[in-house]
This record gives C-alpha cells, structure tokens and sequence, in this order.
C-alpha cells in the first residue's frame, strides 16, 4: 500500500465484510495492524455500504473479506457511481485462498472490467498474492492467473499488448471519421480519419477487428442506466468491446461508460440570423452616442435654467439679456435648436451676442447628427449579428439542435428552454 495506494488527492477506500463474527474481530485486527504499520503515510477512508451518492468515485479501494460469500456482499455494492473500475483493488483475505477461489473473485471482478486487483490470502506454504492476467496468447478475455512476489510490480499496465486476440468493435459511418468499405467476399472494413487510427492500434497493440454497426440505422443511441439504444446499448450490453465512430464525451457517457482519451476537440458552431432592424426610435438616436446626447441635453437644460432664472428678473434685465420684444424665451431656445428662423430679433450687442453664440452651437450640432445620419442611412439598418454566446442570451433566439447535440447545453438550463 506504501508503494501503490498512495496519492495526493484521493484516500484508500476501506471495506470490511465478515460472514462470522470471529471473521469480523480477525479482520477488525488485522485492518487495525494495517493503519498502525501505515502511520499517516496514506489517507485512508473507513466507510460503510451506502446508497448515499458519494462526489467522487473512489480510484483506491482496499476489501477486508473472510471468504467467498463476503466478497459477493461487497461486489453487490460495485457500481460506477461509487467505484472507478479502472482503478486499483487490494483484497485481503483473512482465510486460505486457493486457485479456485482466487479465480471465482477475479471471475467476478472480470465481468466488470476490473483488471488493476491484488488478492492476497494464506496459501500452503505461507502468503500468497495473486492477479490475473485477462489477455494472453491463445487465452483471451478470461482470468488468466498470475503468482505475484513482493518484488514484482502489482499494478502494471495491461492493456500494452493484447497477444492478436480478437475484439468486436462497434461503429457506422460517419464521414471523414469512418468511411465504411464493404465488400460481399471481405469482411467489413473501415477507413477515414479514425479507421486509420483503429489500424494503428491494431498493429501497436497487437489485436484483431470485427466491426458492427446498430441495428436500425441507430447510430449512436442514447446513454441510459438502463435500456440504452445504439452504439450504447451495443458497448453497455457487451456485445462490442468498444465504439469508435465520432463519439462525443458527454455528462450522460460518461456516468454510464468509460471514456478513453479524446483525440479530436472541436468548437461548438452556431449559425446566428442577422441582426435585428433597428426600430424608429433607434434610428433617431443612432448618429450620436449615448455620452454626446447626455451633454445636448444638459446644455439644453442649463439654457432654460438661465431662462427661468432671468424671467424672475425685472423687465430691463430681461430686455437686457435676450432684448425686448421677446416674449417667448423658450419657443425660441427650441426654435433655433430645430434650425427654425426667427422672426423678431433683438437689437442690443450683449442679446445679439448670446443669439451668435447659441446659433453656432446648434449649427455645429445639427450638421454633426445630420451628416452622422446620411452615413447611417446608407447602411444595413440592423444591427450587427450576435458574436458570443453572451449576446445571443440577450436576444429572443430560439436554438435548434439536434437530439444528439442537446447534451451540450445541459449545463445551461436557461438555454436549453430555449
């Protein structure tokens, strides 16, 4: 365990099953021995069975057992939601543990998957630690028992060479990825982007092929903890060792199936319709942005302020101010803003000034937003097409998917509404 179950990040599942209550005080002994040799150098986490969903499955799992039948209460318990099955399995056996036994377990362990297991148990002459070996030359997918020394290496990789062992491959076609060659003489055959991978494979680790393909024109089915379809139902049932066809990593494979490495990523790609009109109010205000609209209008309303301040103010400082005769202050602030002439103009330098200098700001400001709304006007009046997800939530957009791409927005409820 000193060499092997130890790990920064994942403790030591411990799972204890006795058929006696000598066999439970034995192995109660034996697990106490274990913890104190340990001191501290591997996290170790006791548990119990539970039907409580546990956030992580455990990849280190060591099983206490005094026989055959304790071992079948805790192999009830395997299930990928609590188990790593590509993980490593030590069973400490507390009885005599002879090939027959040890093949039973593994046999068990086999059906499973479950290939990286040590079992160490009492043996004629002394301890004894076993493990198998599911592929060997002229013996394939069957529990092929290896004798393990202290010294040899417990857990190493066996899936390096297959000895030309036959293994059924599902798969259908998907182009580029697999390109179906069929023949009436010839077996099945694949070719394409990932039958040439199958082919380096094949030569690598030193296995044969036979493809088949989903009844019905199924494809890749759906992933379900029961009655999958498709490639699926075809993996989970047993009747292909594995798939390869473009399949796509999902929440729902992978609660379900053991994913391999991903040797393709591609992006998600969404075709968006144009932007939508720009409504008459929009229009209006386009030329300028929202900052040179803010200071118009606070010009604007500190001209009236000077109006209702000076309105409080005697008739000569009014006459003073914008020159006598004006009775309308206000209509004509708005007037010259709108390019509108006046009919009535003051006649004192100081009016005639402040008339000059409200007239060239209006006049700067009107050929501005007019010139600014010529070259809009000659535009697409839409606005521009939504460039990220973000701006697609922010419209009424309807996504259309198909079945089998729905998987991708699991993760956003808001948009799978949609």
């Amino acid at each position: 365990m000193l060499r092997d179950f130890r790990h920064p990040f994942a403790p030591s599942l411990i799972l204890l099953a006795a058929t006696s209550s000598e066999g439970d005080r034995l192995l109660r002994v034996i697990l106490q021995q274990v913890i104190v040799r340990l001191d501290g150098a591997v996290t170790l986490r006791l548990d119990v069975l539970s039907e409580q969903r546990i956030r992580r499955p455990s990849i280190r799992t060591v099983m206490f057992i005094d026989g055959y039948e304790a071992f079948q209460r805790l192999y009830a318990s395997l299930s990928v939601e609590k188990f790593d099955f590509s993980g490593r399995y030590l069973i400490v056996c507390s009885v005599s543990v002879d090939e027959e036994l040890a093949r039973s377990i593994f046999g068990d362990l086999w059906s499973l998957q479950i290939i990286n297991v040590v079992l160490i148990g009492h043996g004629d002459s002394g301890p004894h630690m076993w493990s198998y070996e599911p592929y060997a030359a002229g013996r394939c997918a069957m529990v092929n028992l290896m004798a393990l020394k202290p010294s040899d290496k417990h857990y190493p990789d066996k899936t390096l060479m297959y000895h030309g062992c036959p293994f059924k491959v599902g798969s259908f076609e998907t182009r580029p990825f697999t390109i179906m060659e069929r023949s009436d003489t010839e077996p099945l055959k694949m070719s394409g982007f990932e039958g040439d991978l199958l082919d380096t494979l094949k030569e690598k680790l030193n296995f044969t092929v036979q493809i088949l393909e989903p009844e019905n024109g199924e494809q890749w089915g759906y992933a379900l903890p029961r009655n999958s379809t498709g490639m699926m139902r075809m993996i989970q049932e047993g009747e292909v060792d594995f798939g390869i066809s473009c399949l796509g990593i999902s929440v729902a494979r992978s609660a379900i199936l053991k994913a391999g490495l991903a040797h393709y990523t591609t992006s998600l790609v969404l075709a968006v319709p144009k932007g939508r009109p720009y409504t008459a109010f929009e229009k209006l205000f386009r030329p300028f942005e929202a900052n040179v609209w803010w200071i118009t209008v606070t010009v604007i309303a500190g001209a009236a302020f000077v109006i209702a301040s000076i309105e409080l103010r005697n008739q000569s400082v009014r006459n003073f101010v914008y020159g006598q005769q004006t009775h309308t202050p206000y209509l004509n602030l708005v007037q010259i803003f709108f390019g509108i002439a006046m009919h009535l103009l003051p006649r004192r330098n100081f009016a005639r000034t402040l008339l000059i200098f409200w007239i060239y700001f209006c006049f700067v400001i009107r050929s501005l937003y007019q010139s600014a709304l010529f070259r809009y006007l000659q535009q697409e009046l839409t606005f521009p097409p939504s460039r990220s997800m973000a701006e697609i939530d922010q419209t009424k957009a309807l996504y259309y998917v198909v079945e089998s791409g729905e998987r991708y927005y699991e993760a956003f409820p808001d948009r799978l509404l949609r």
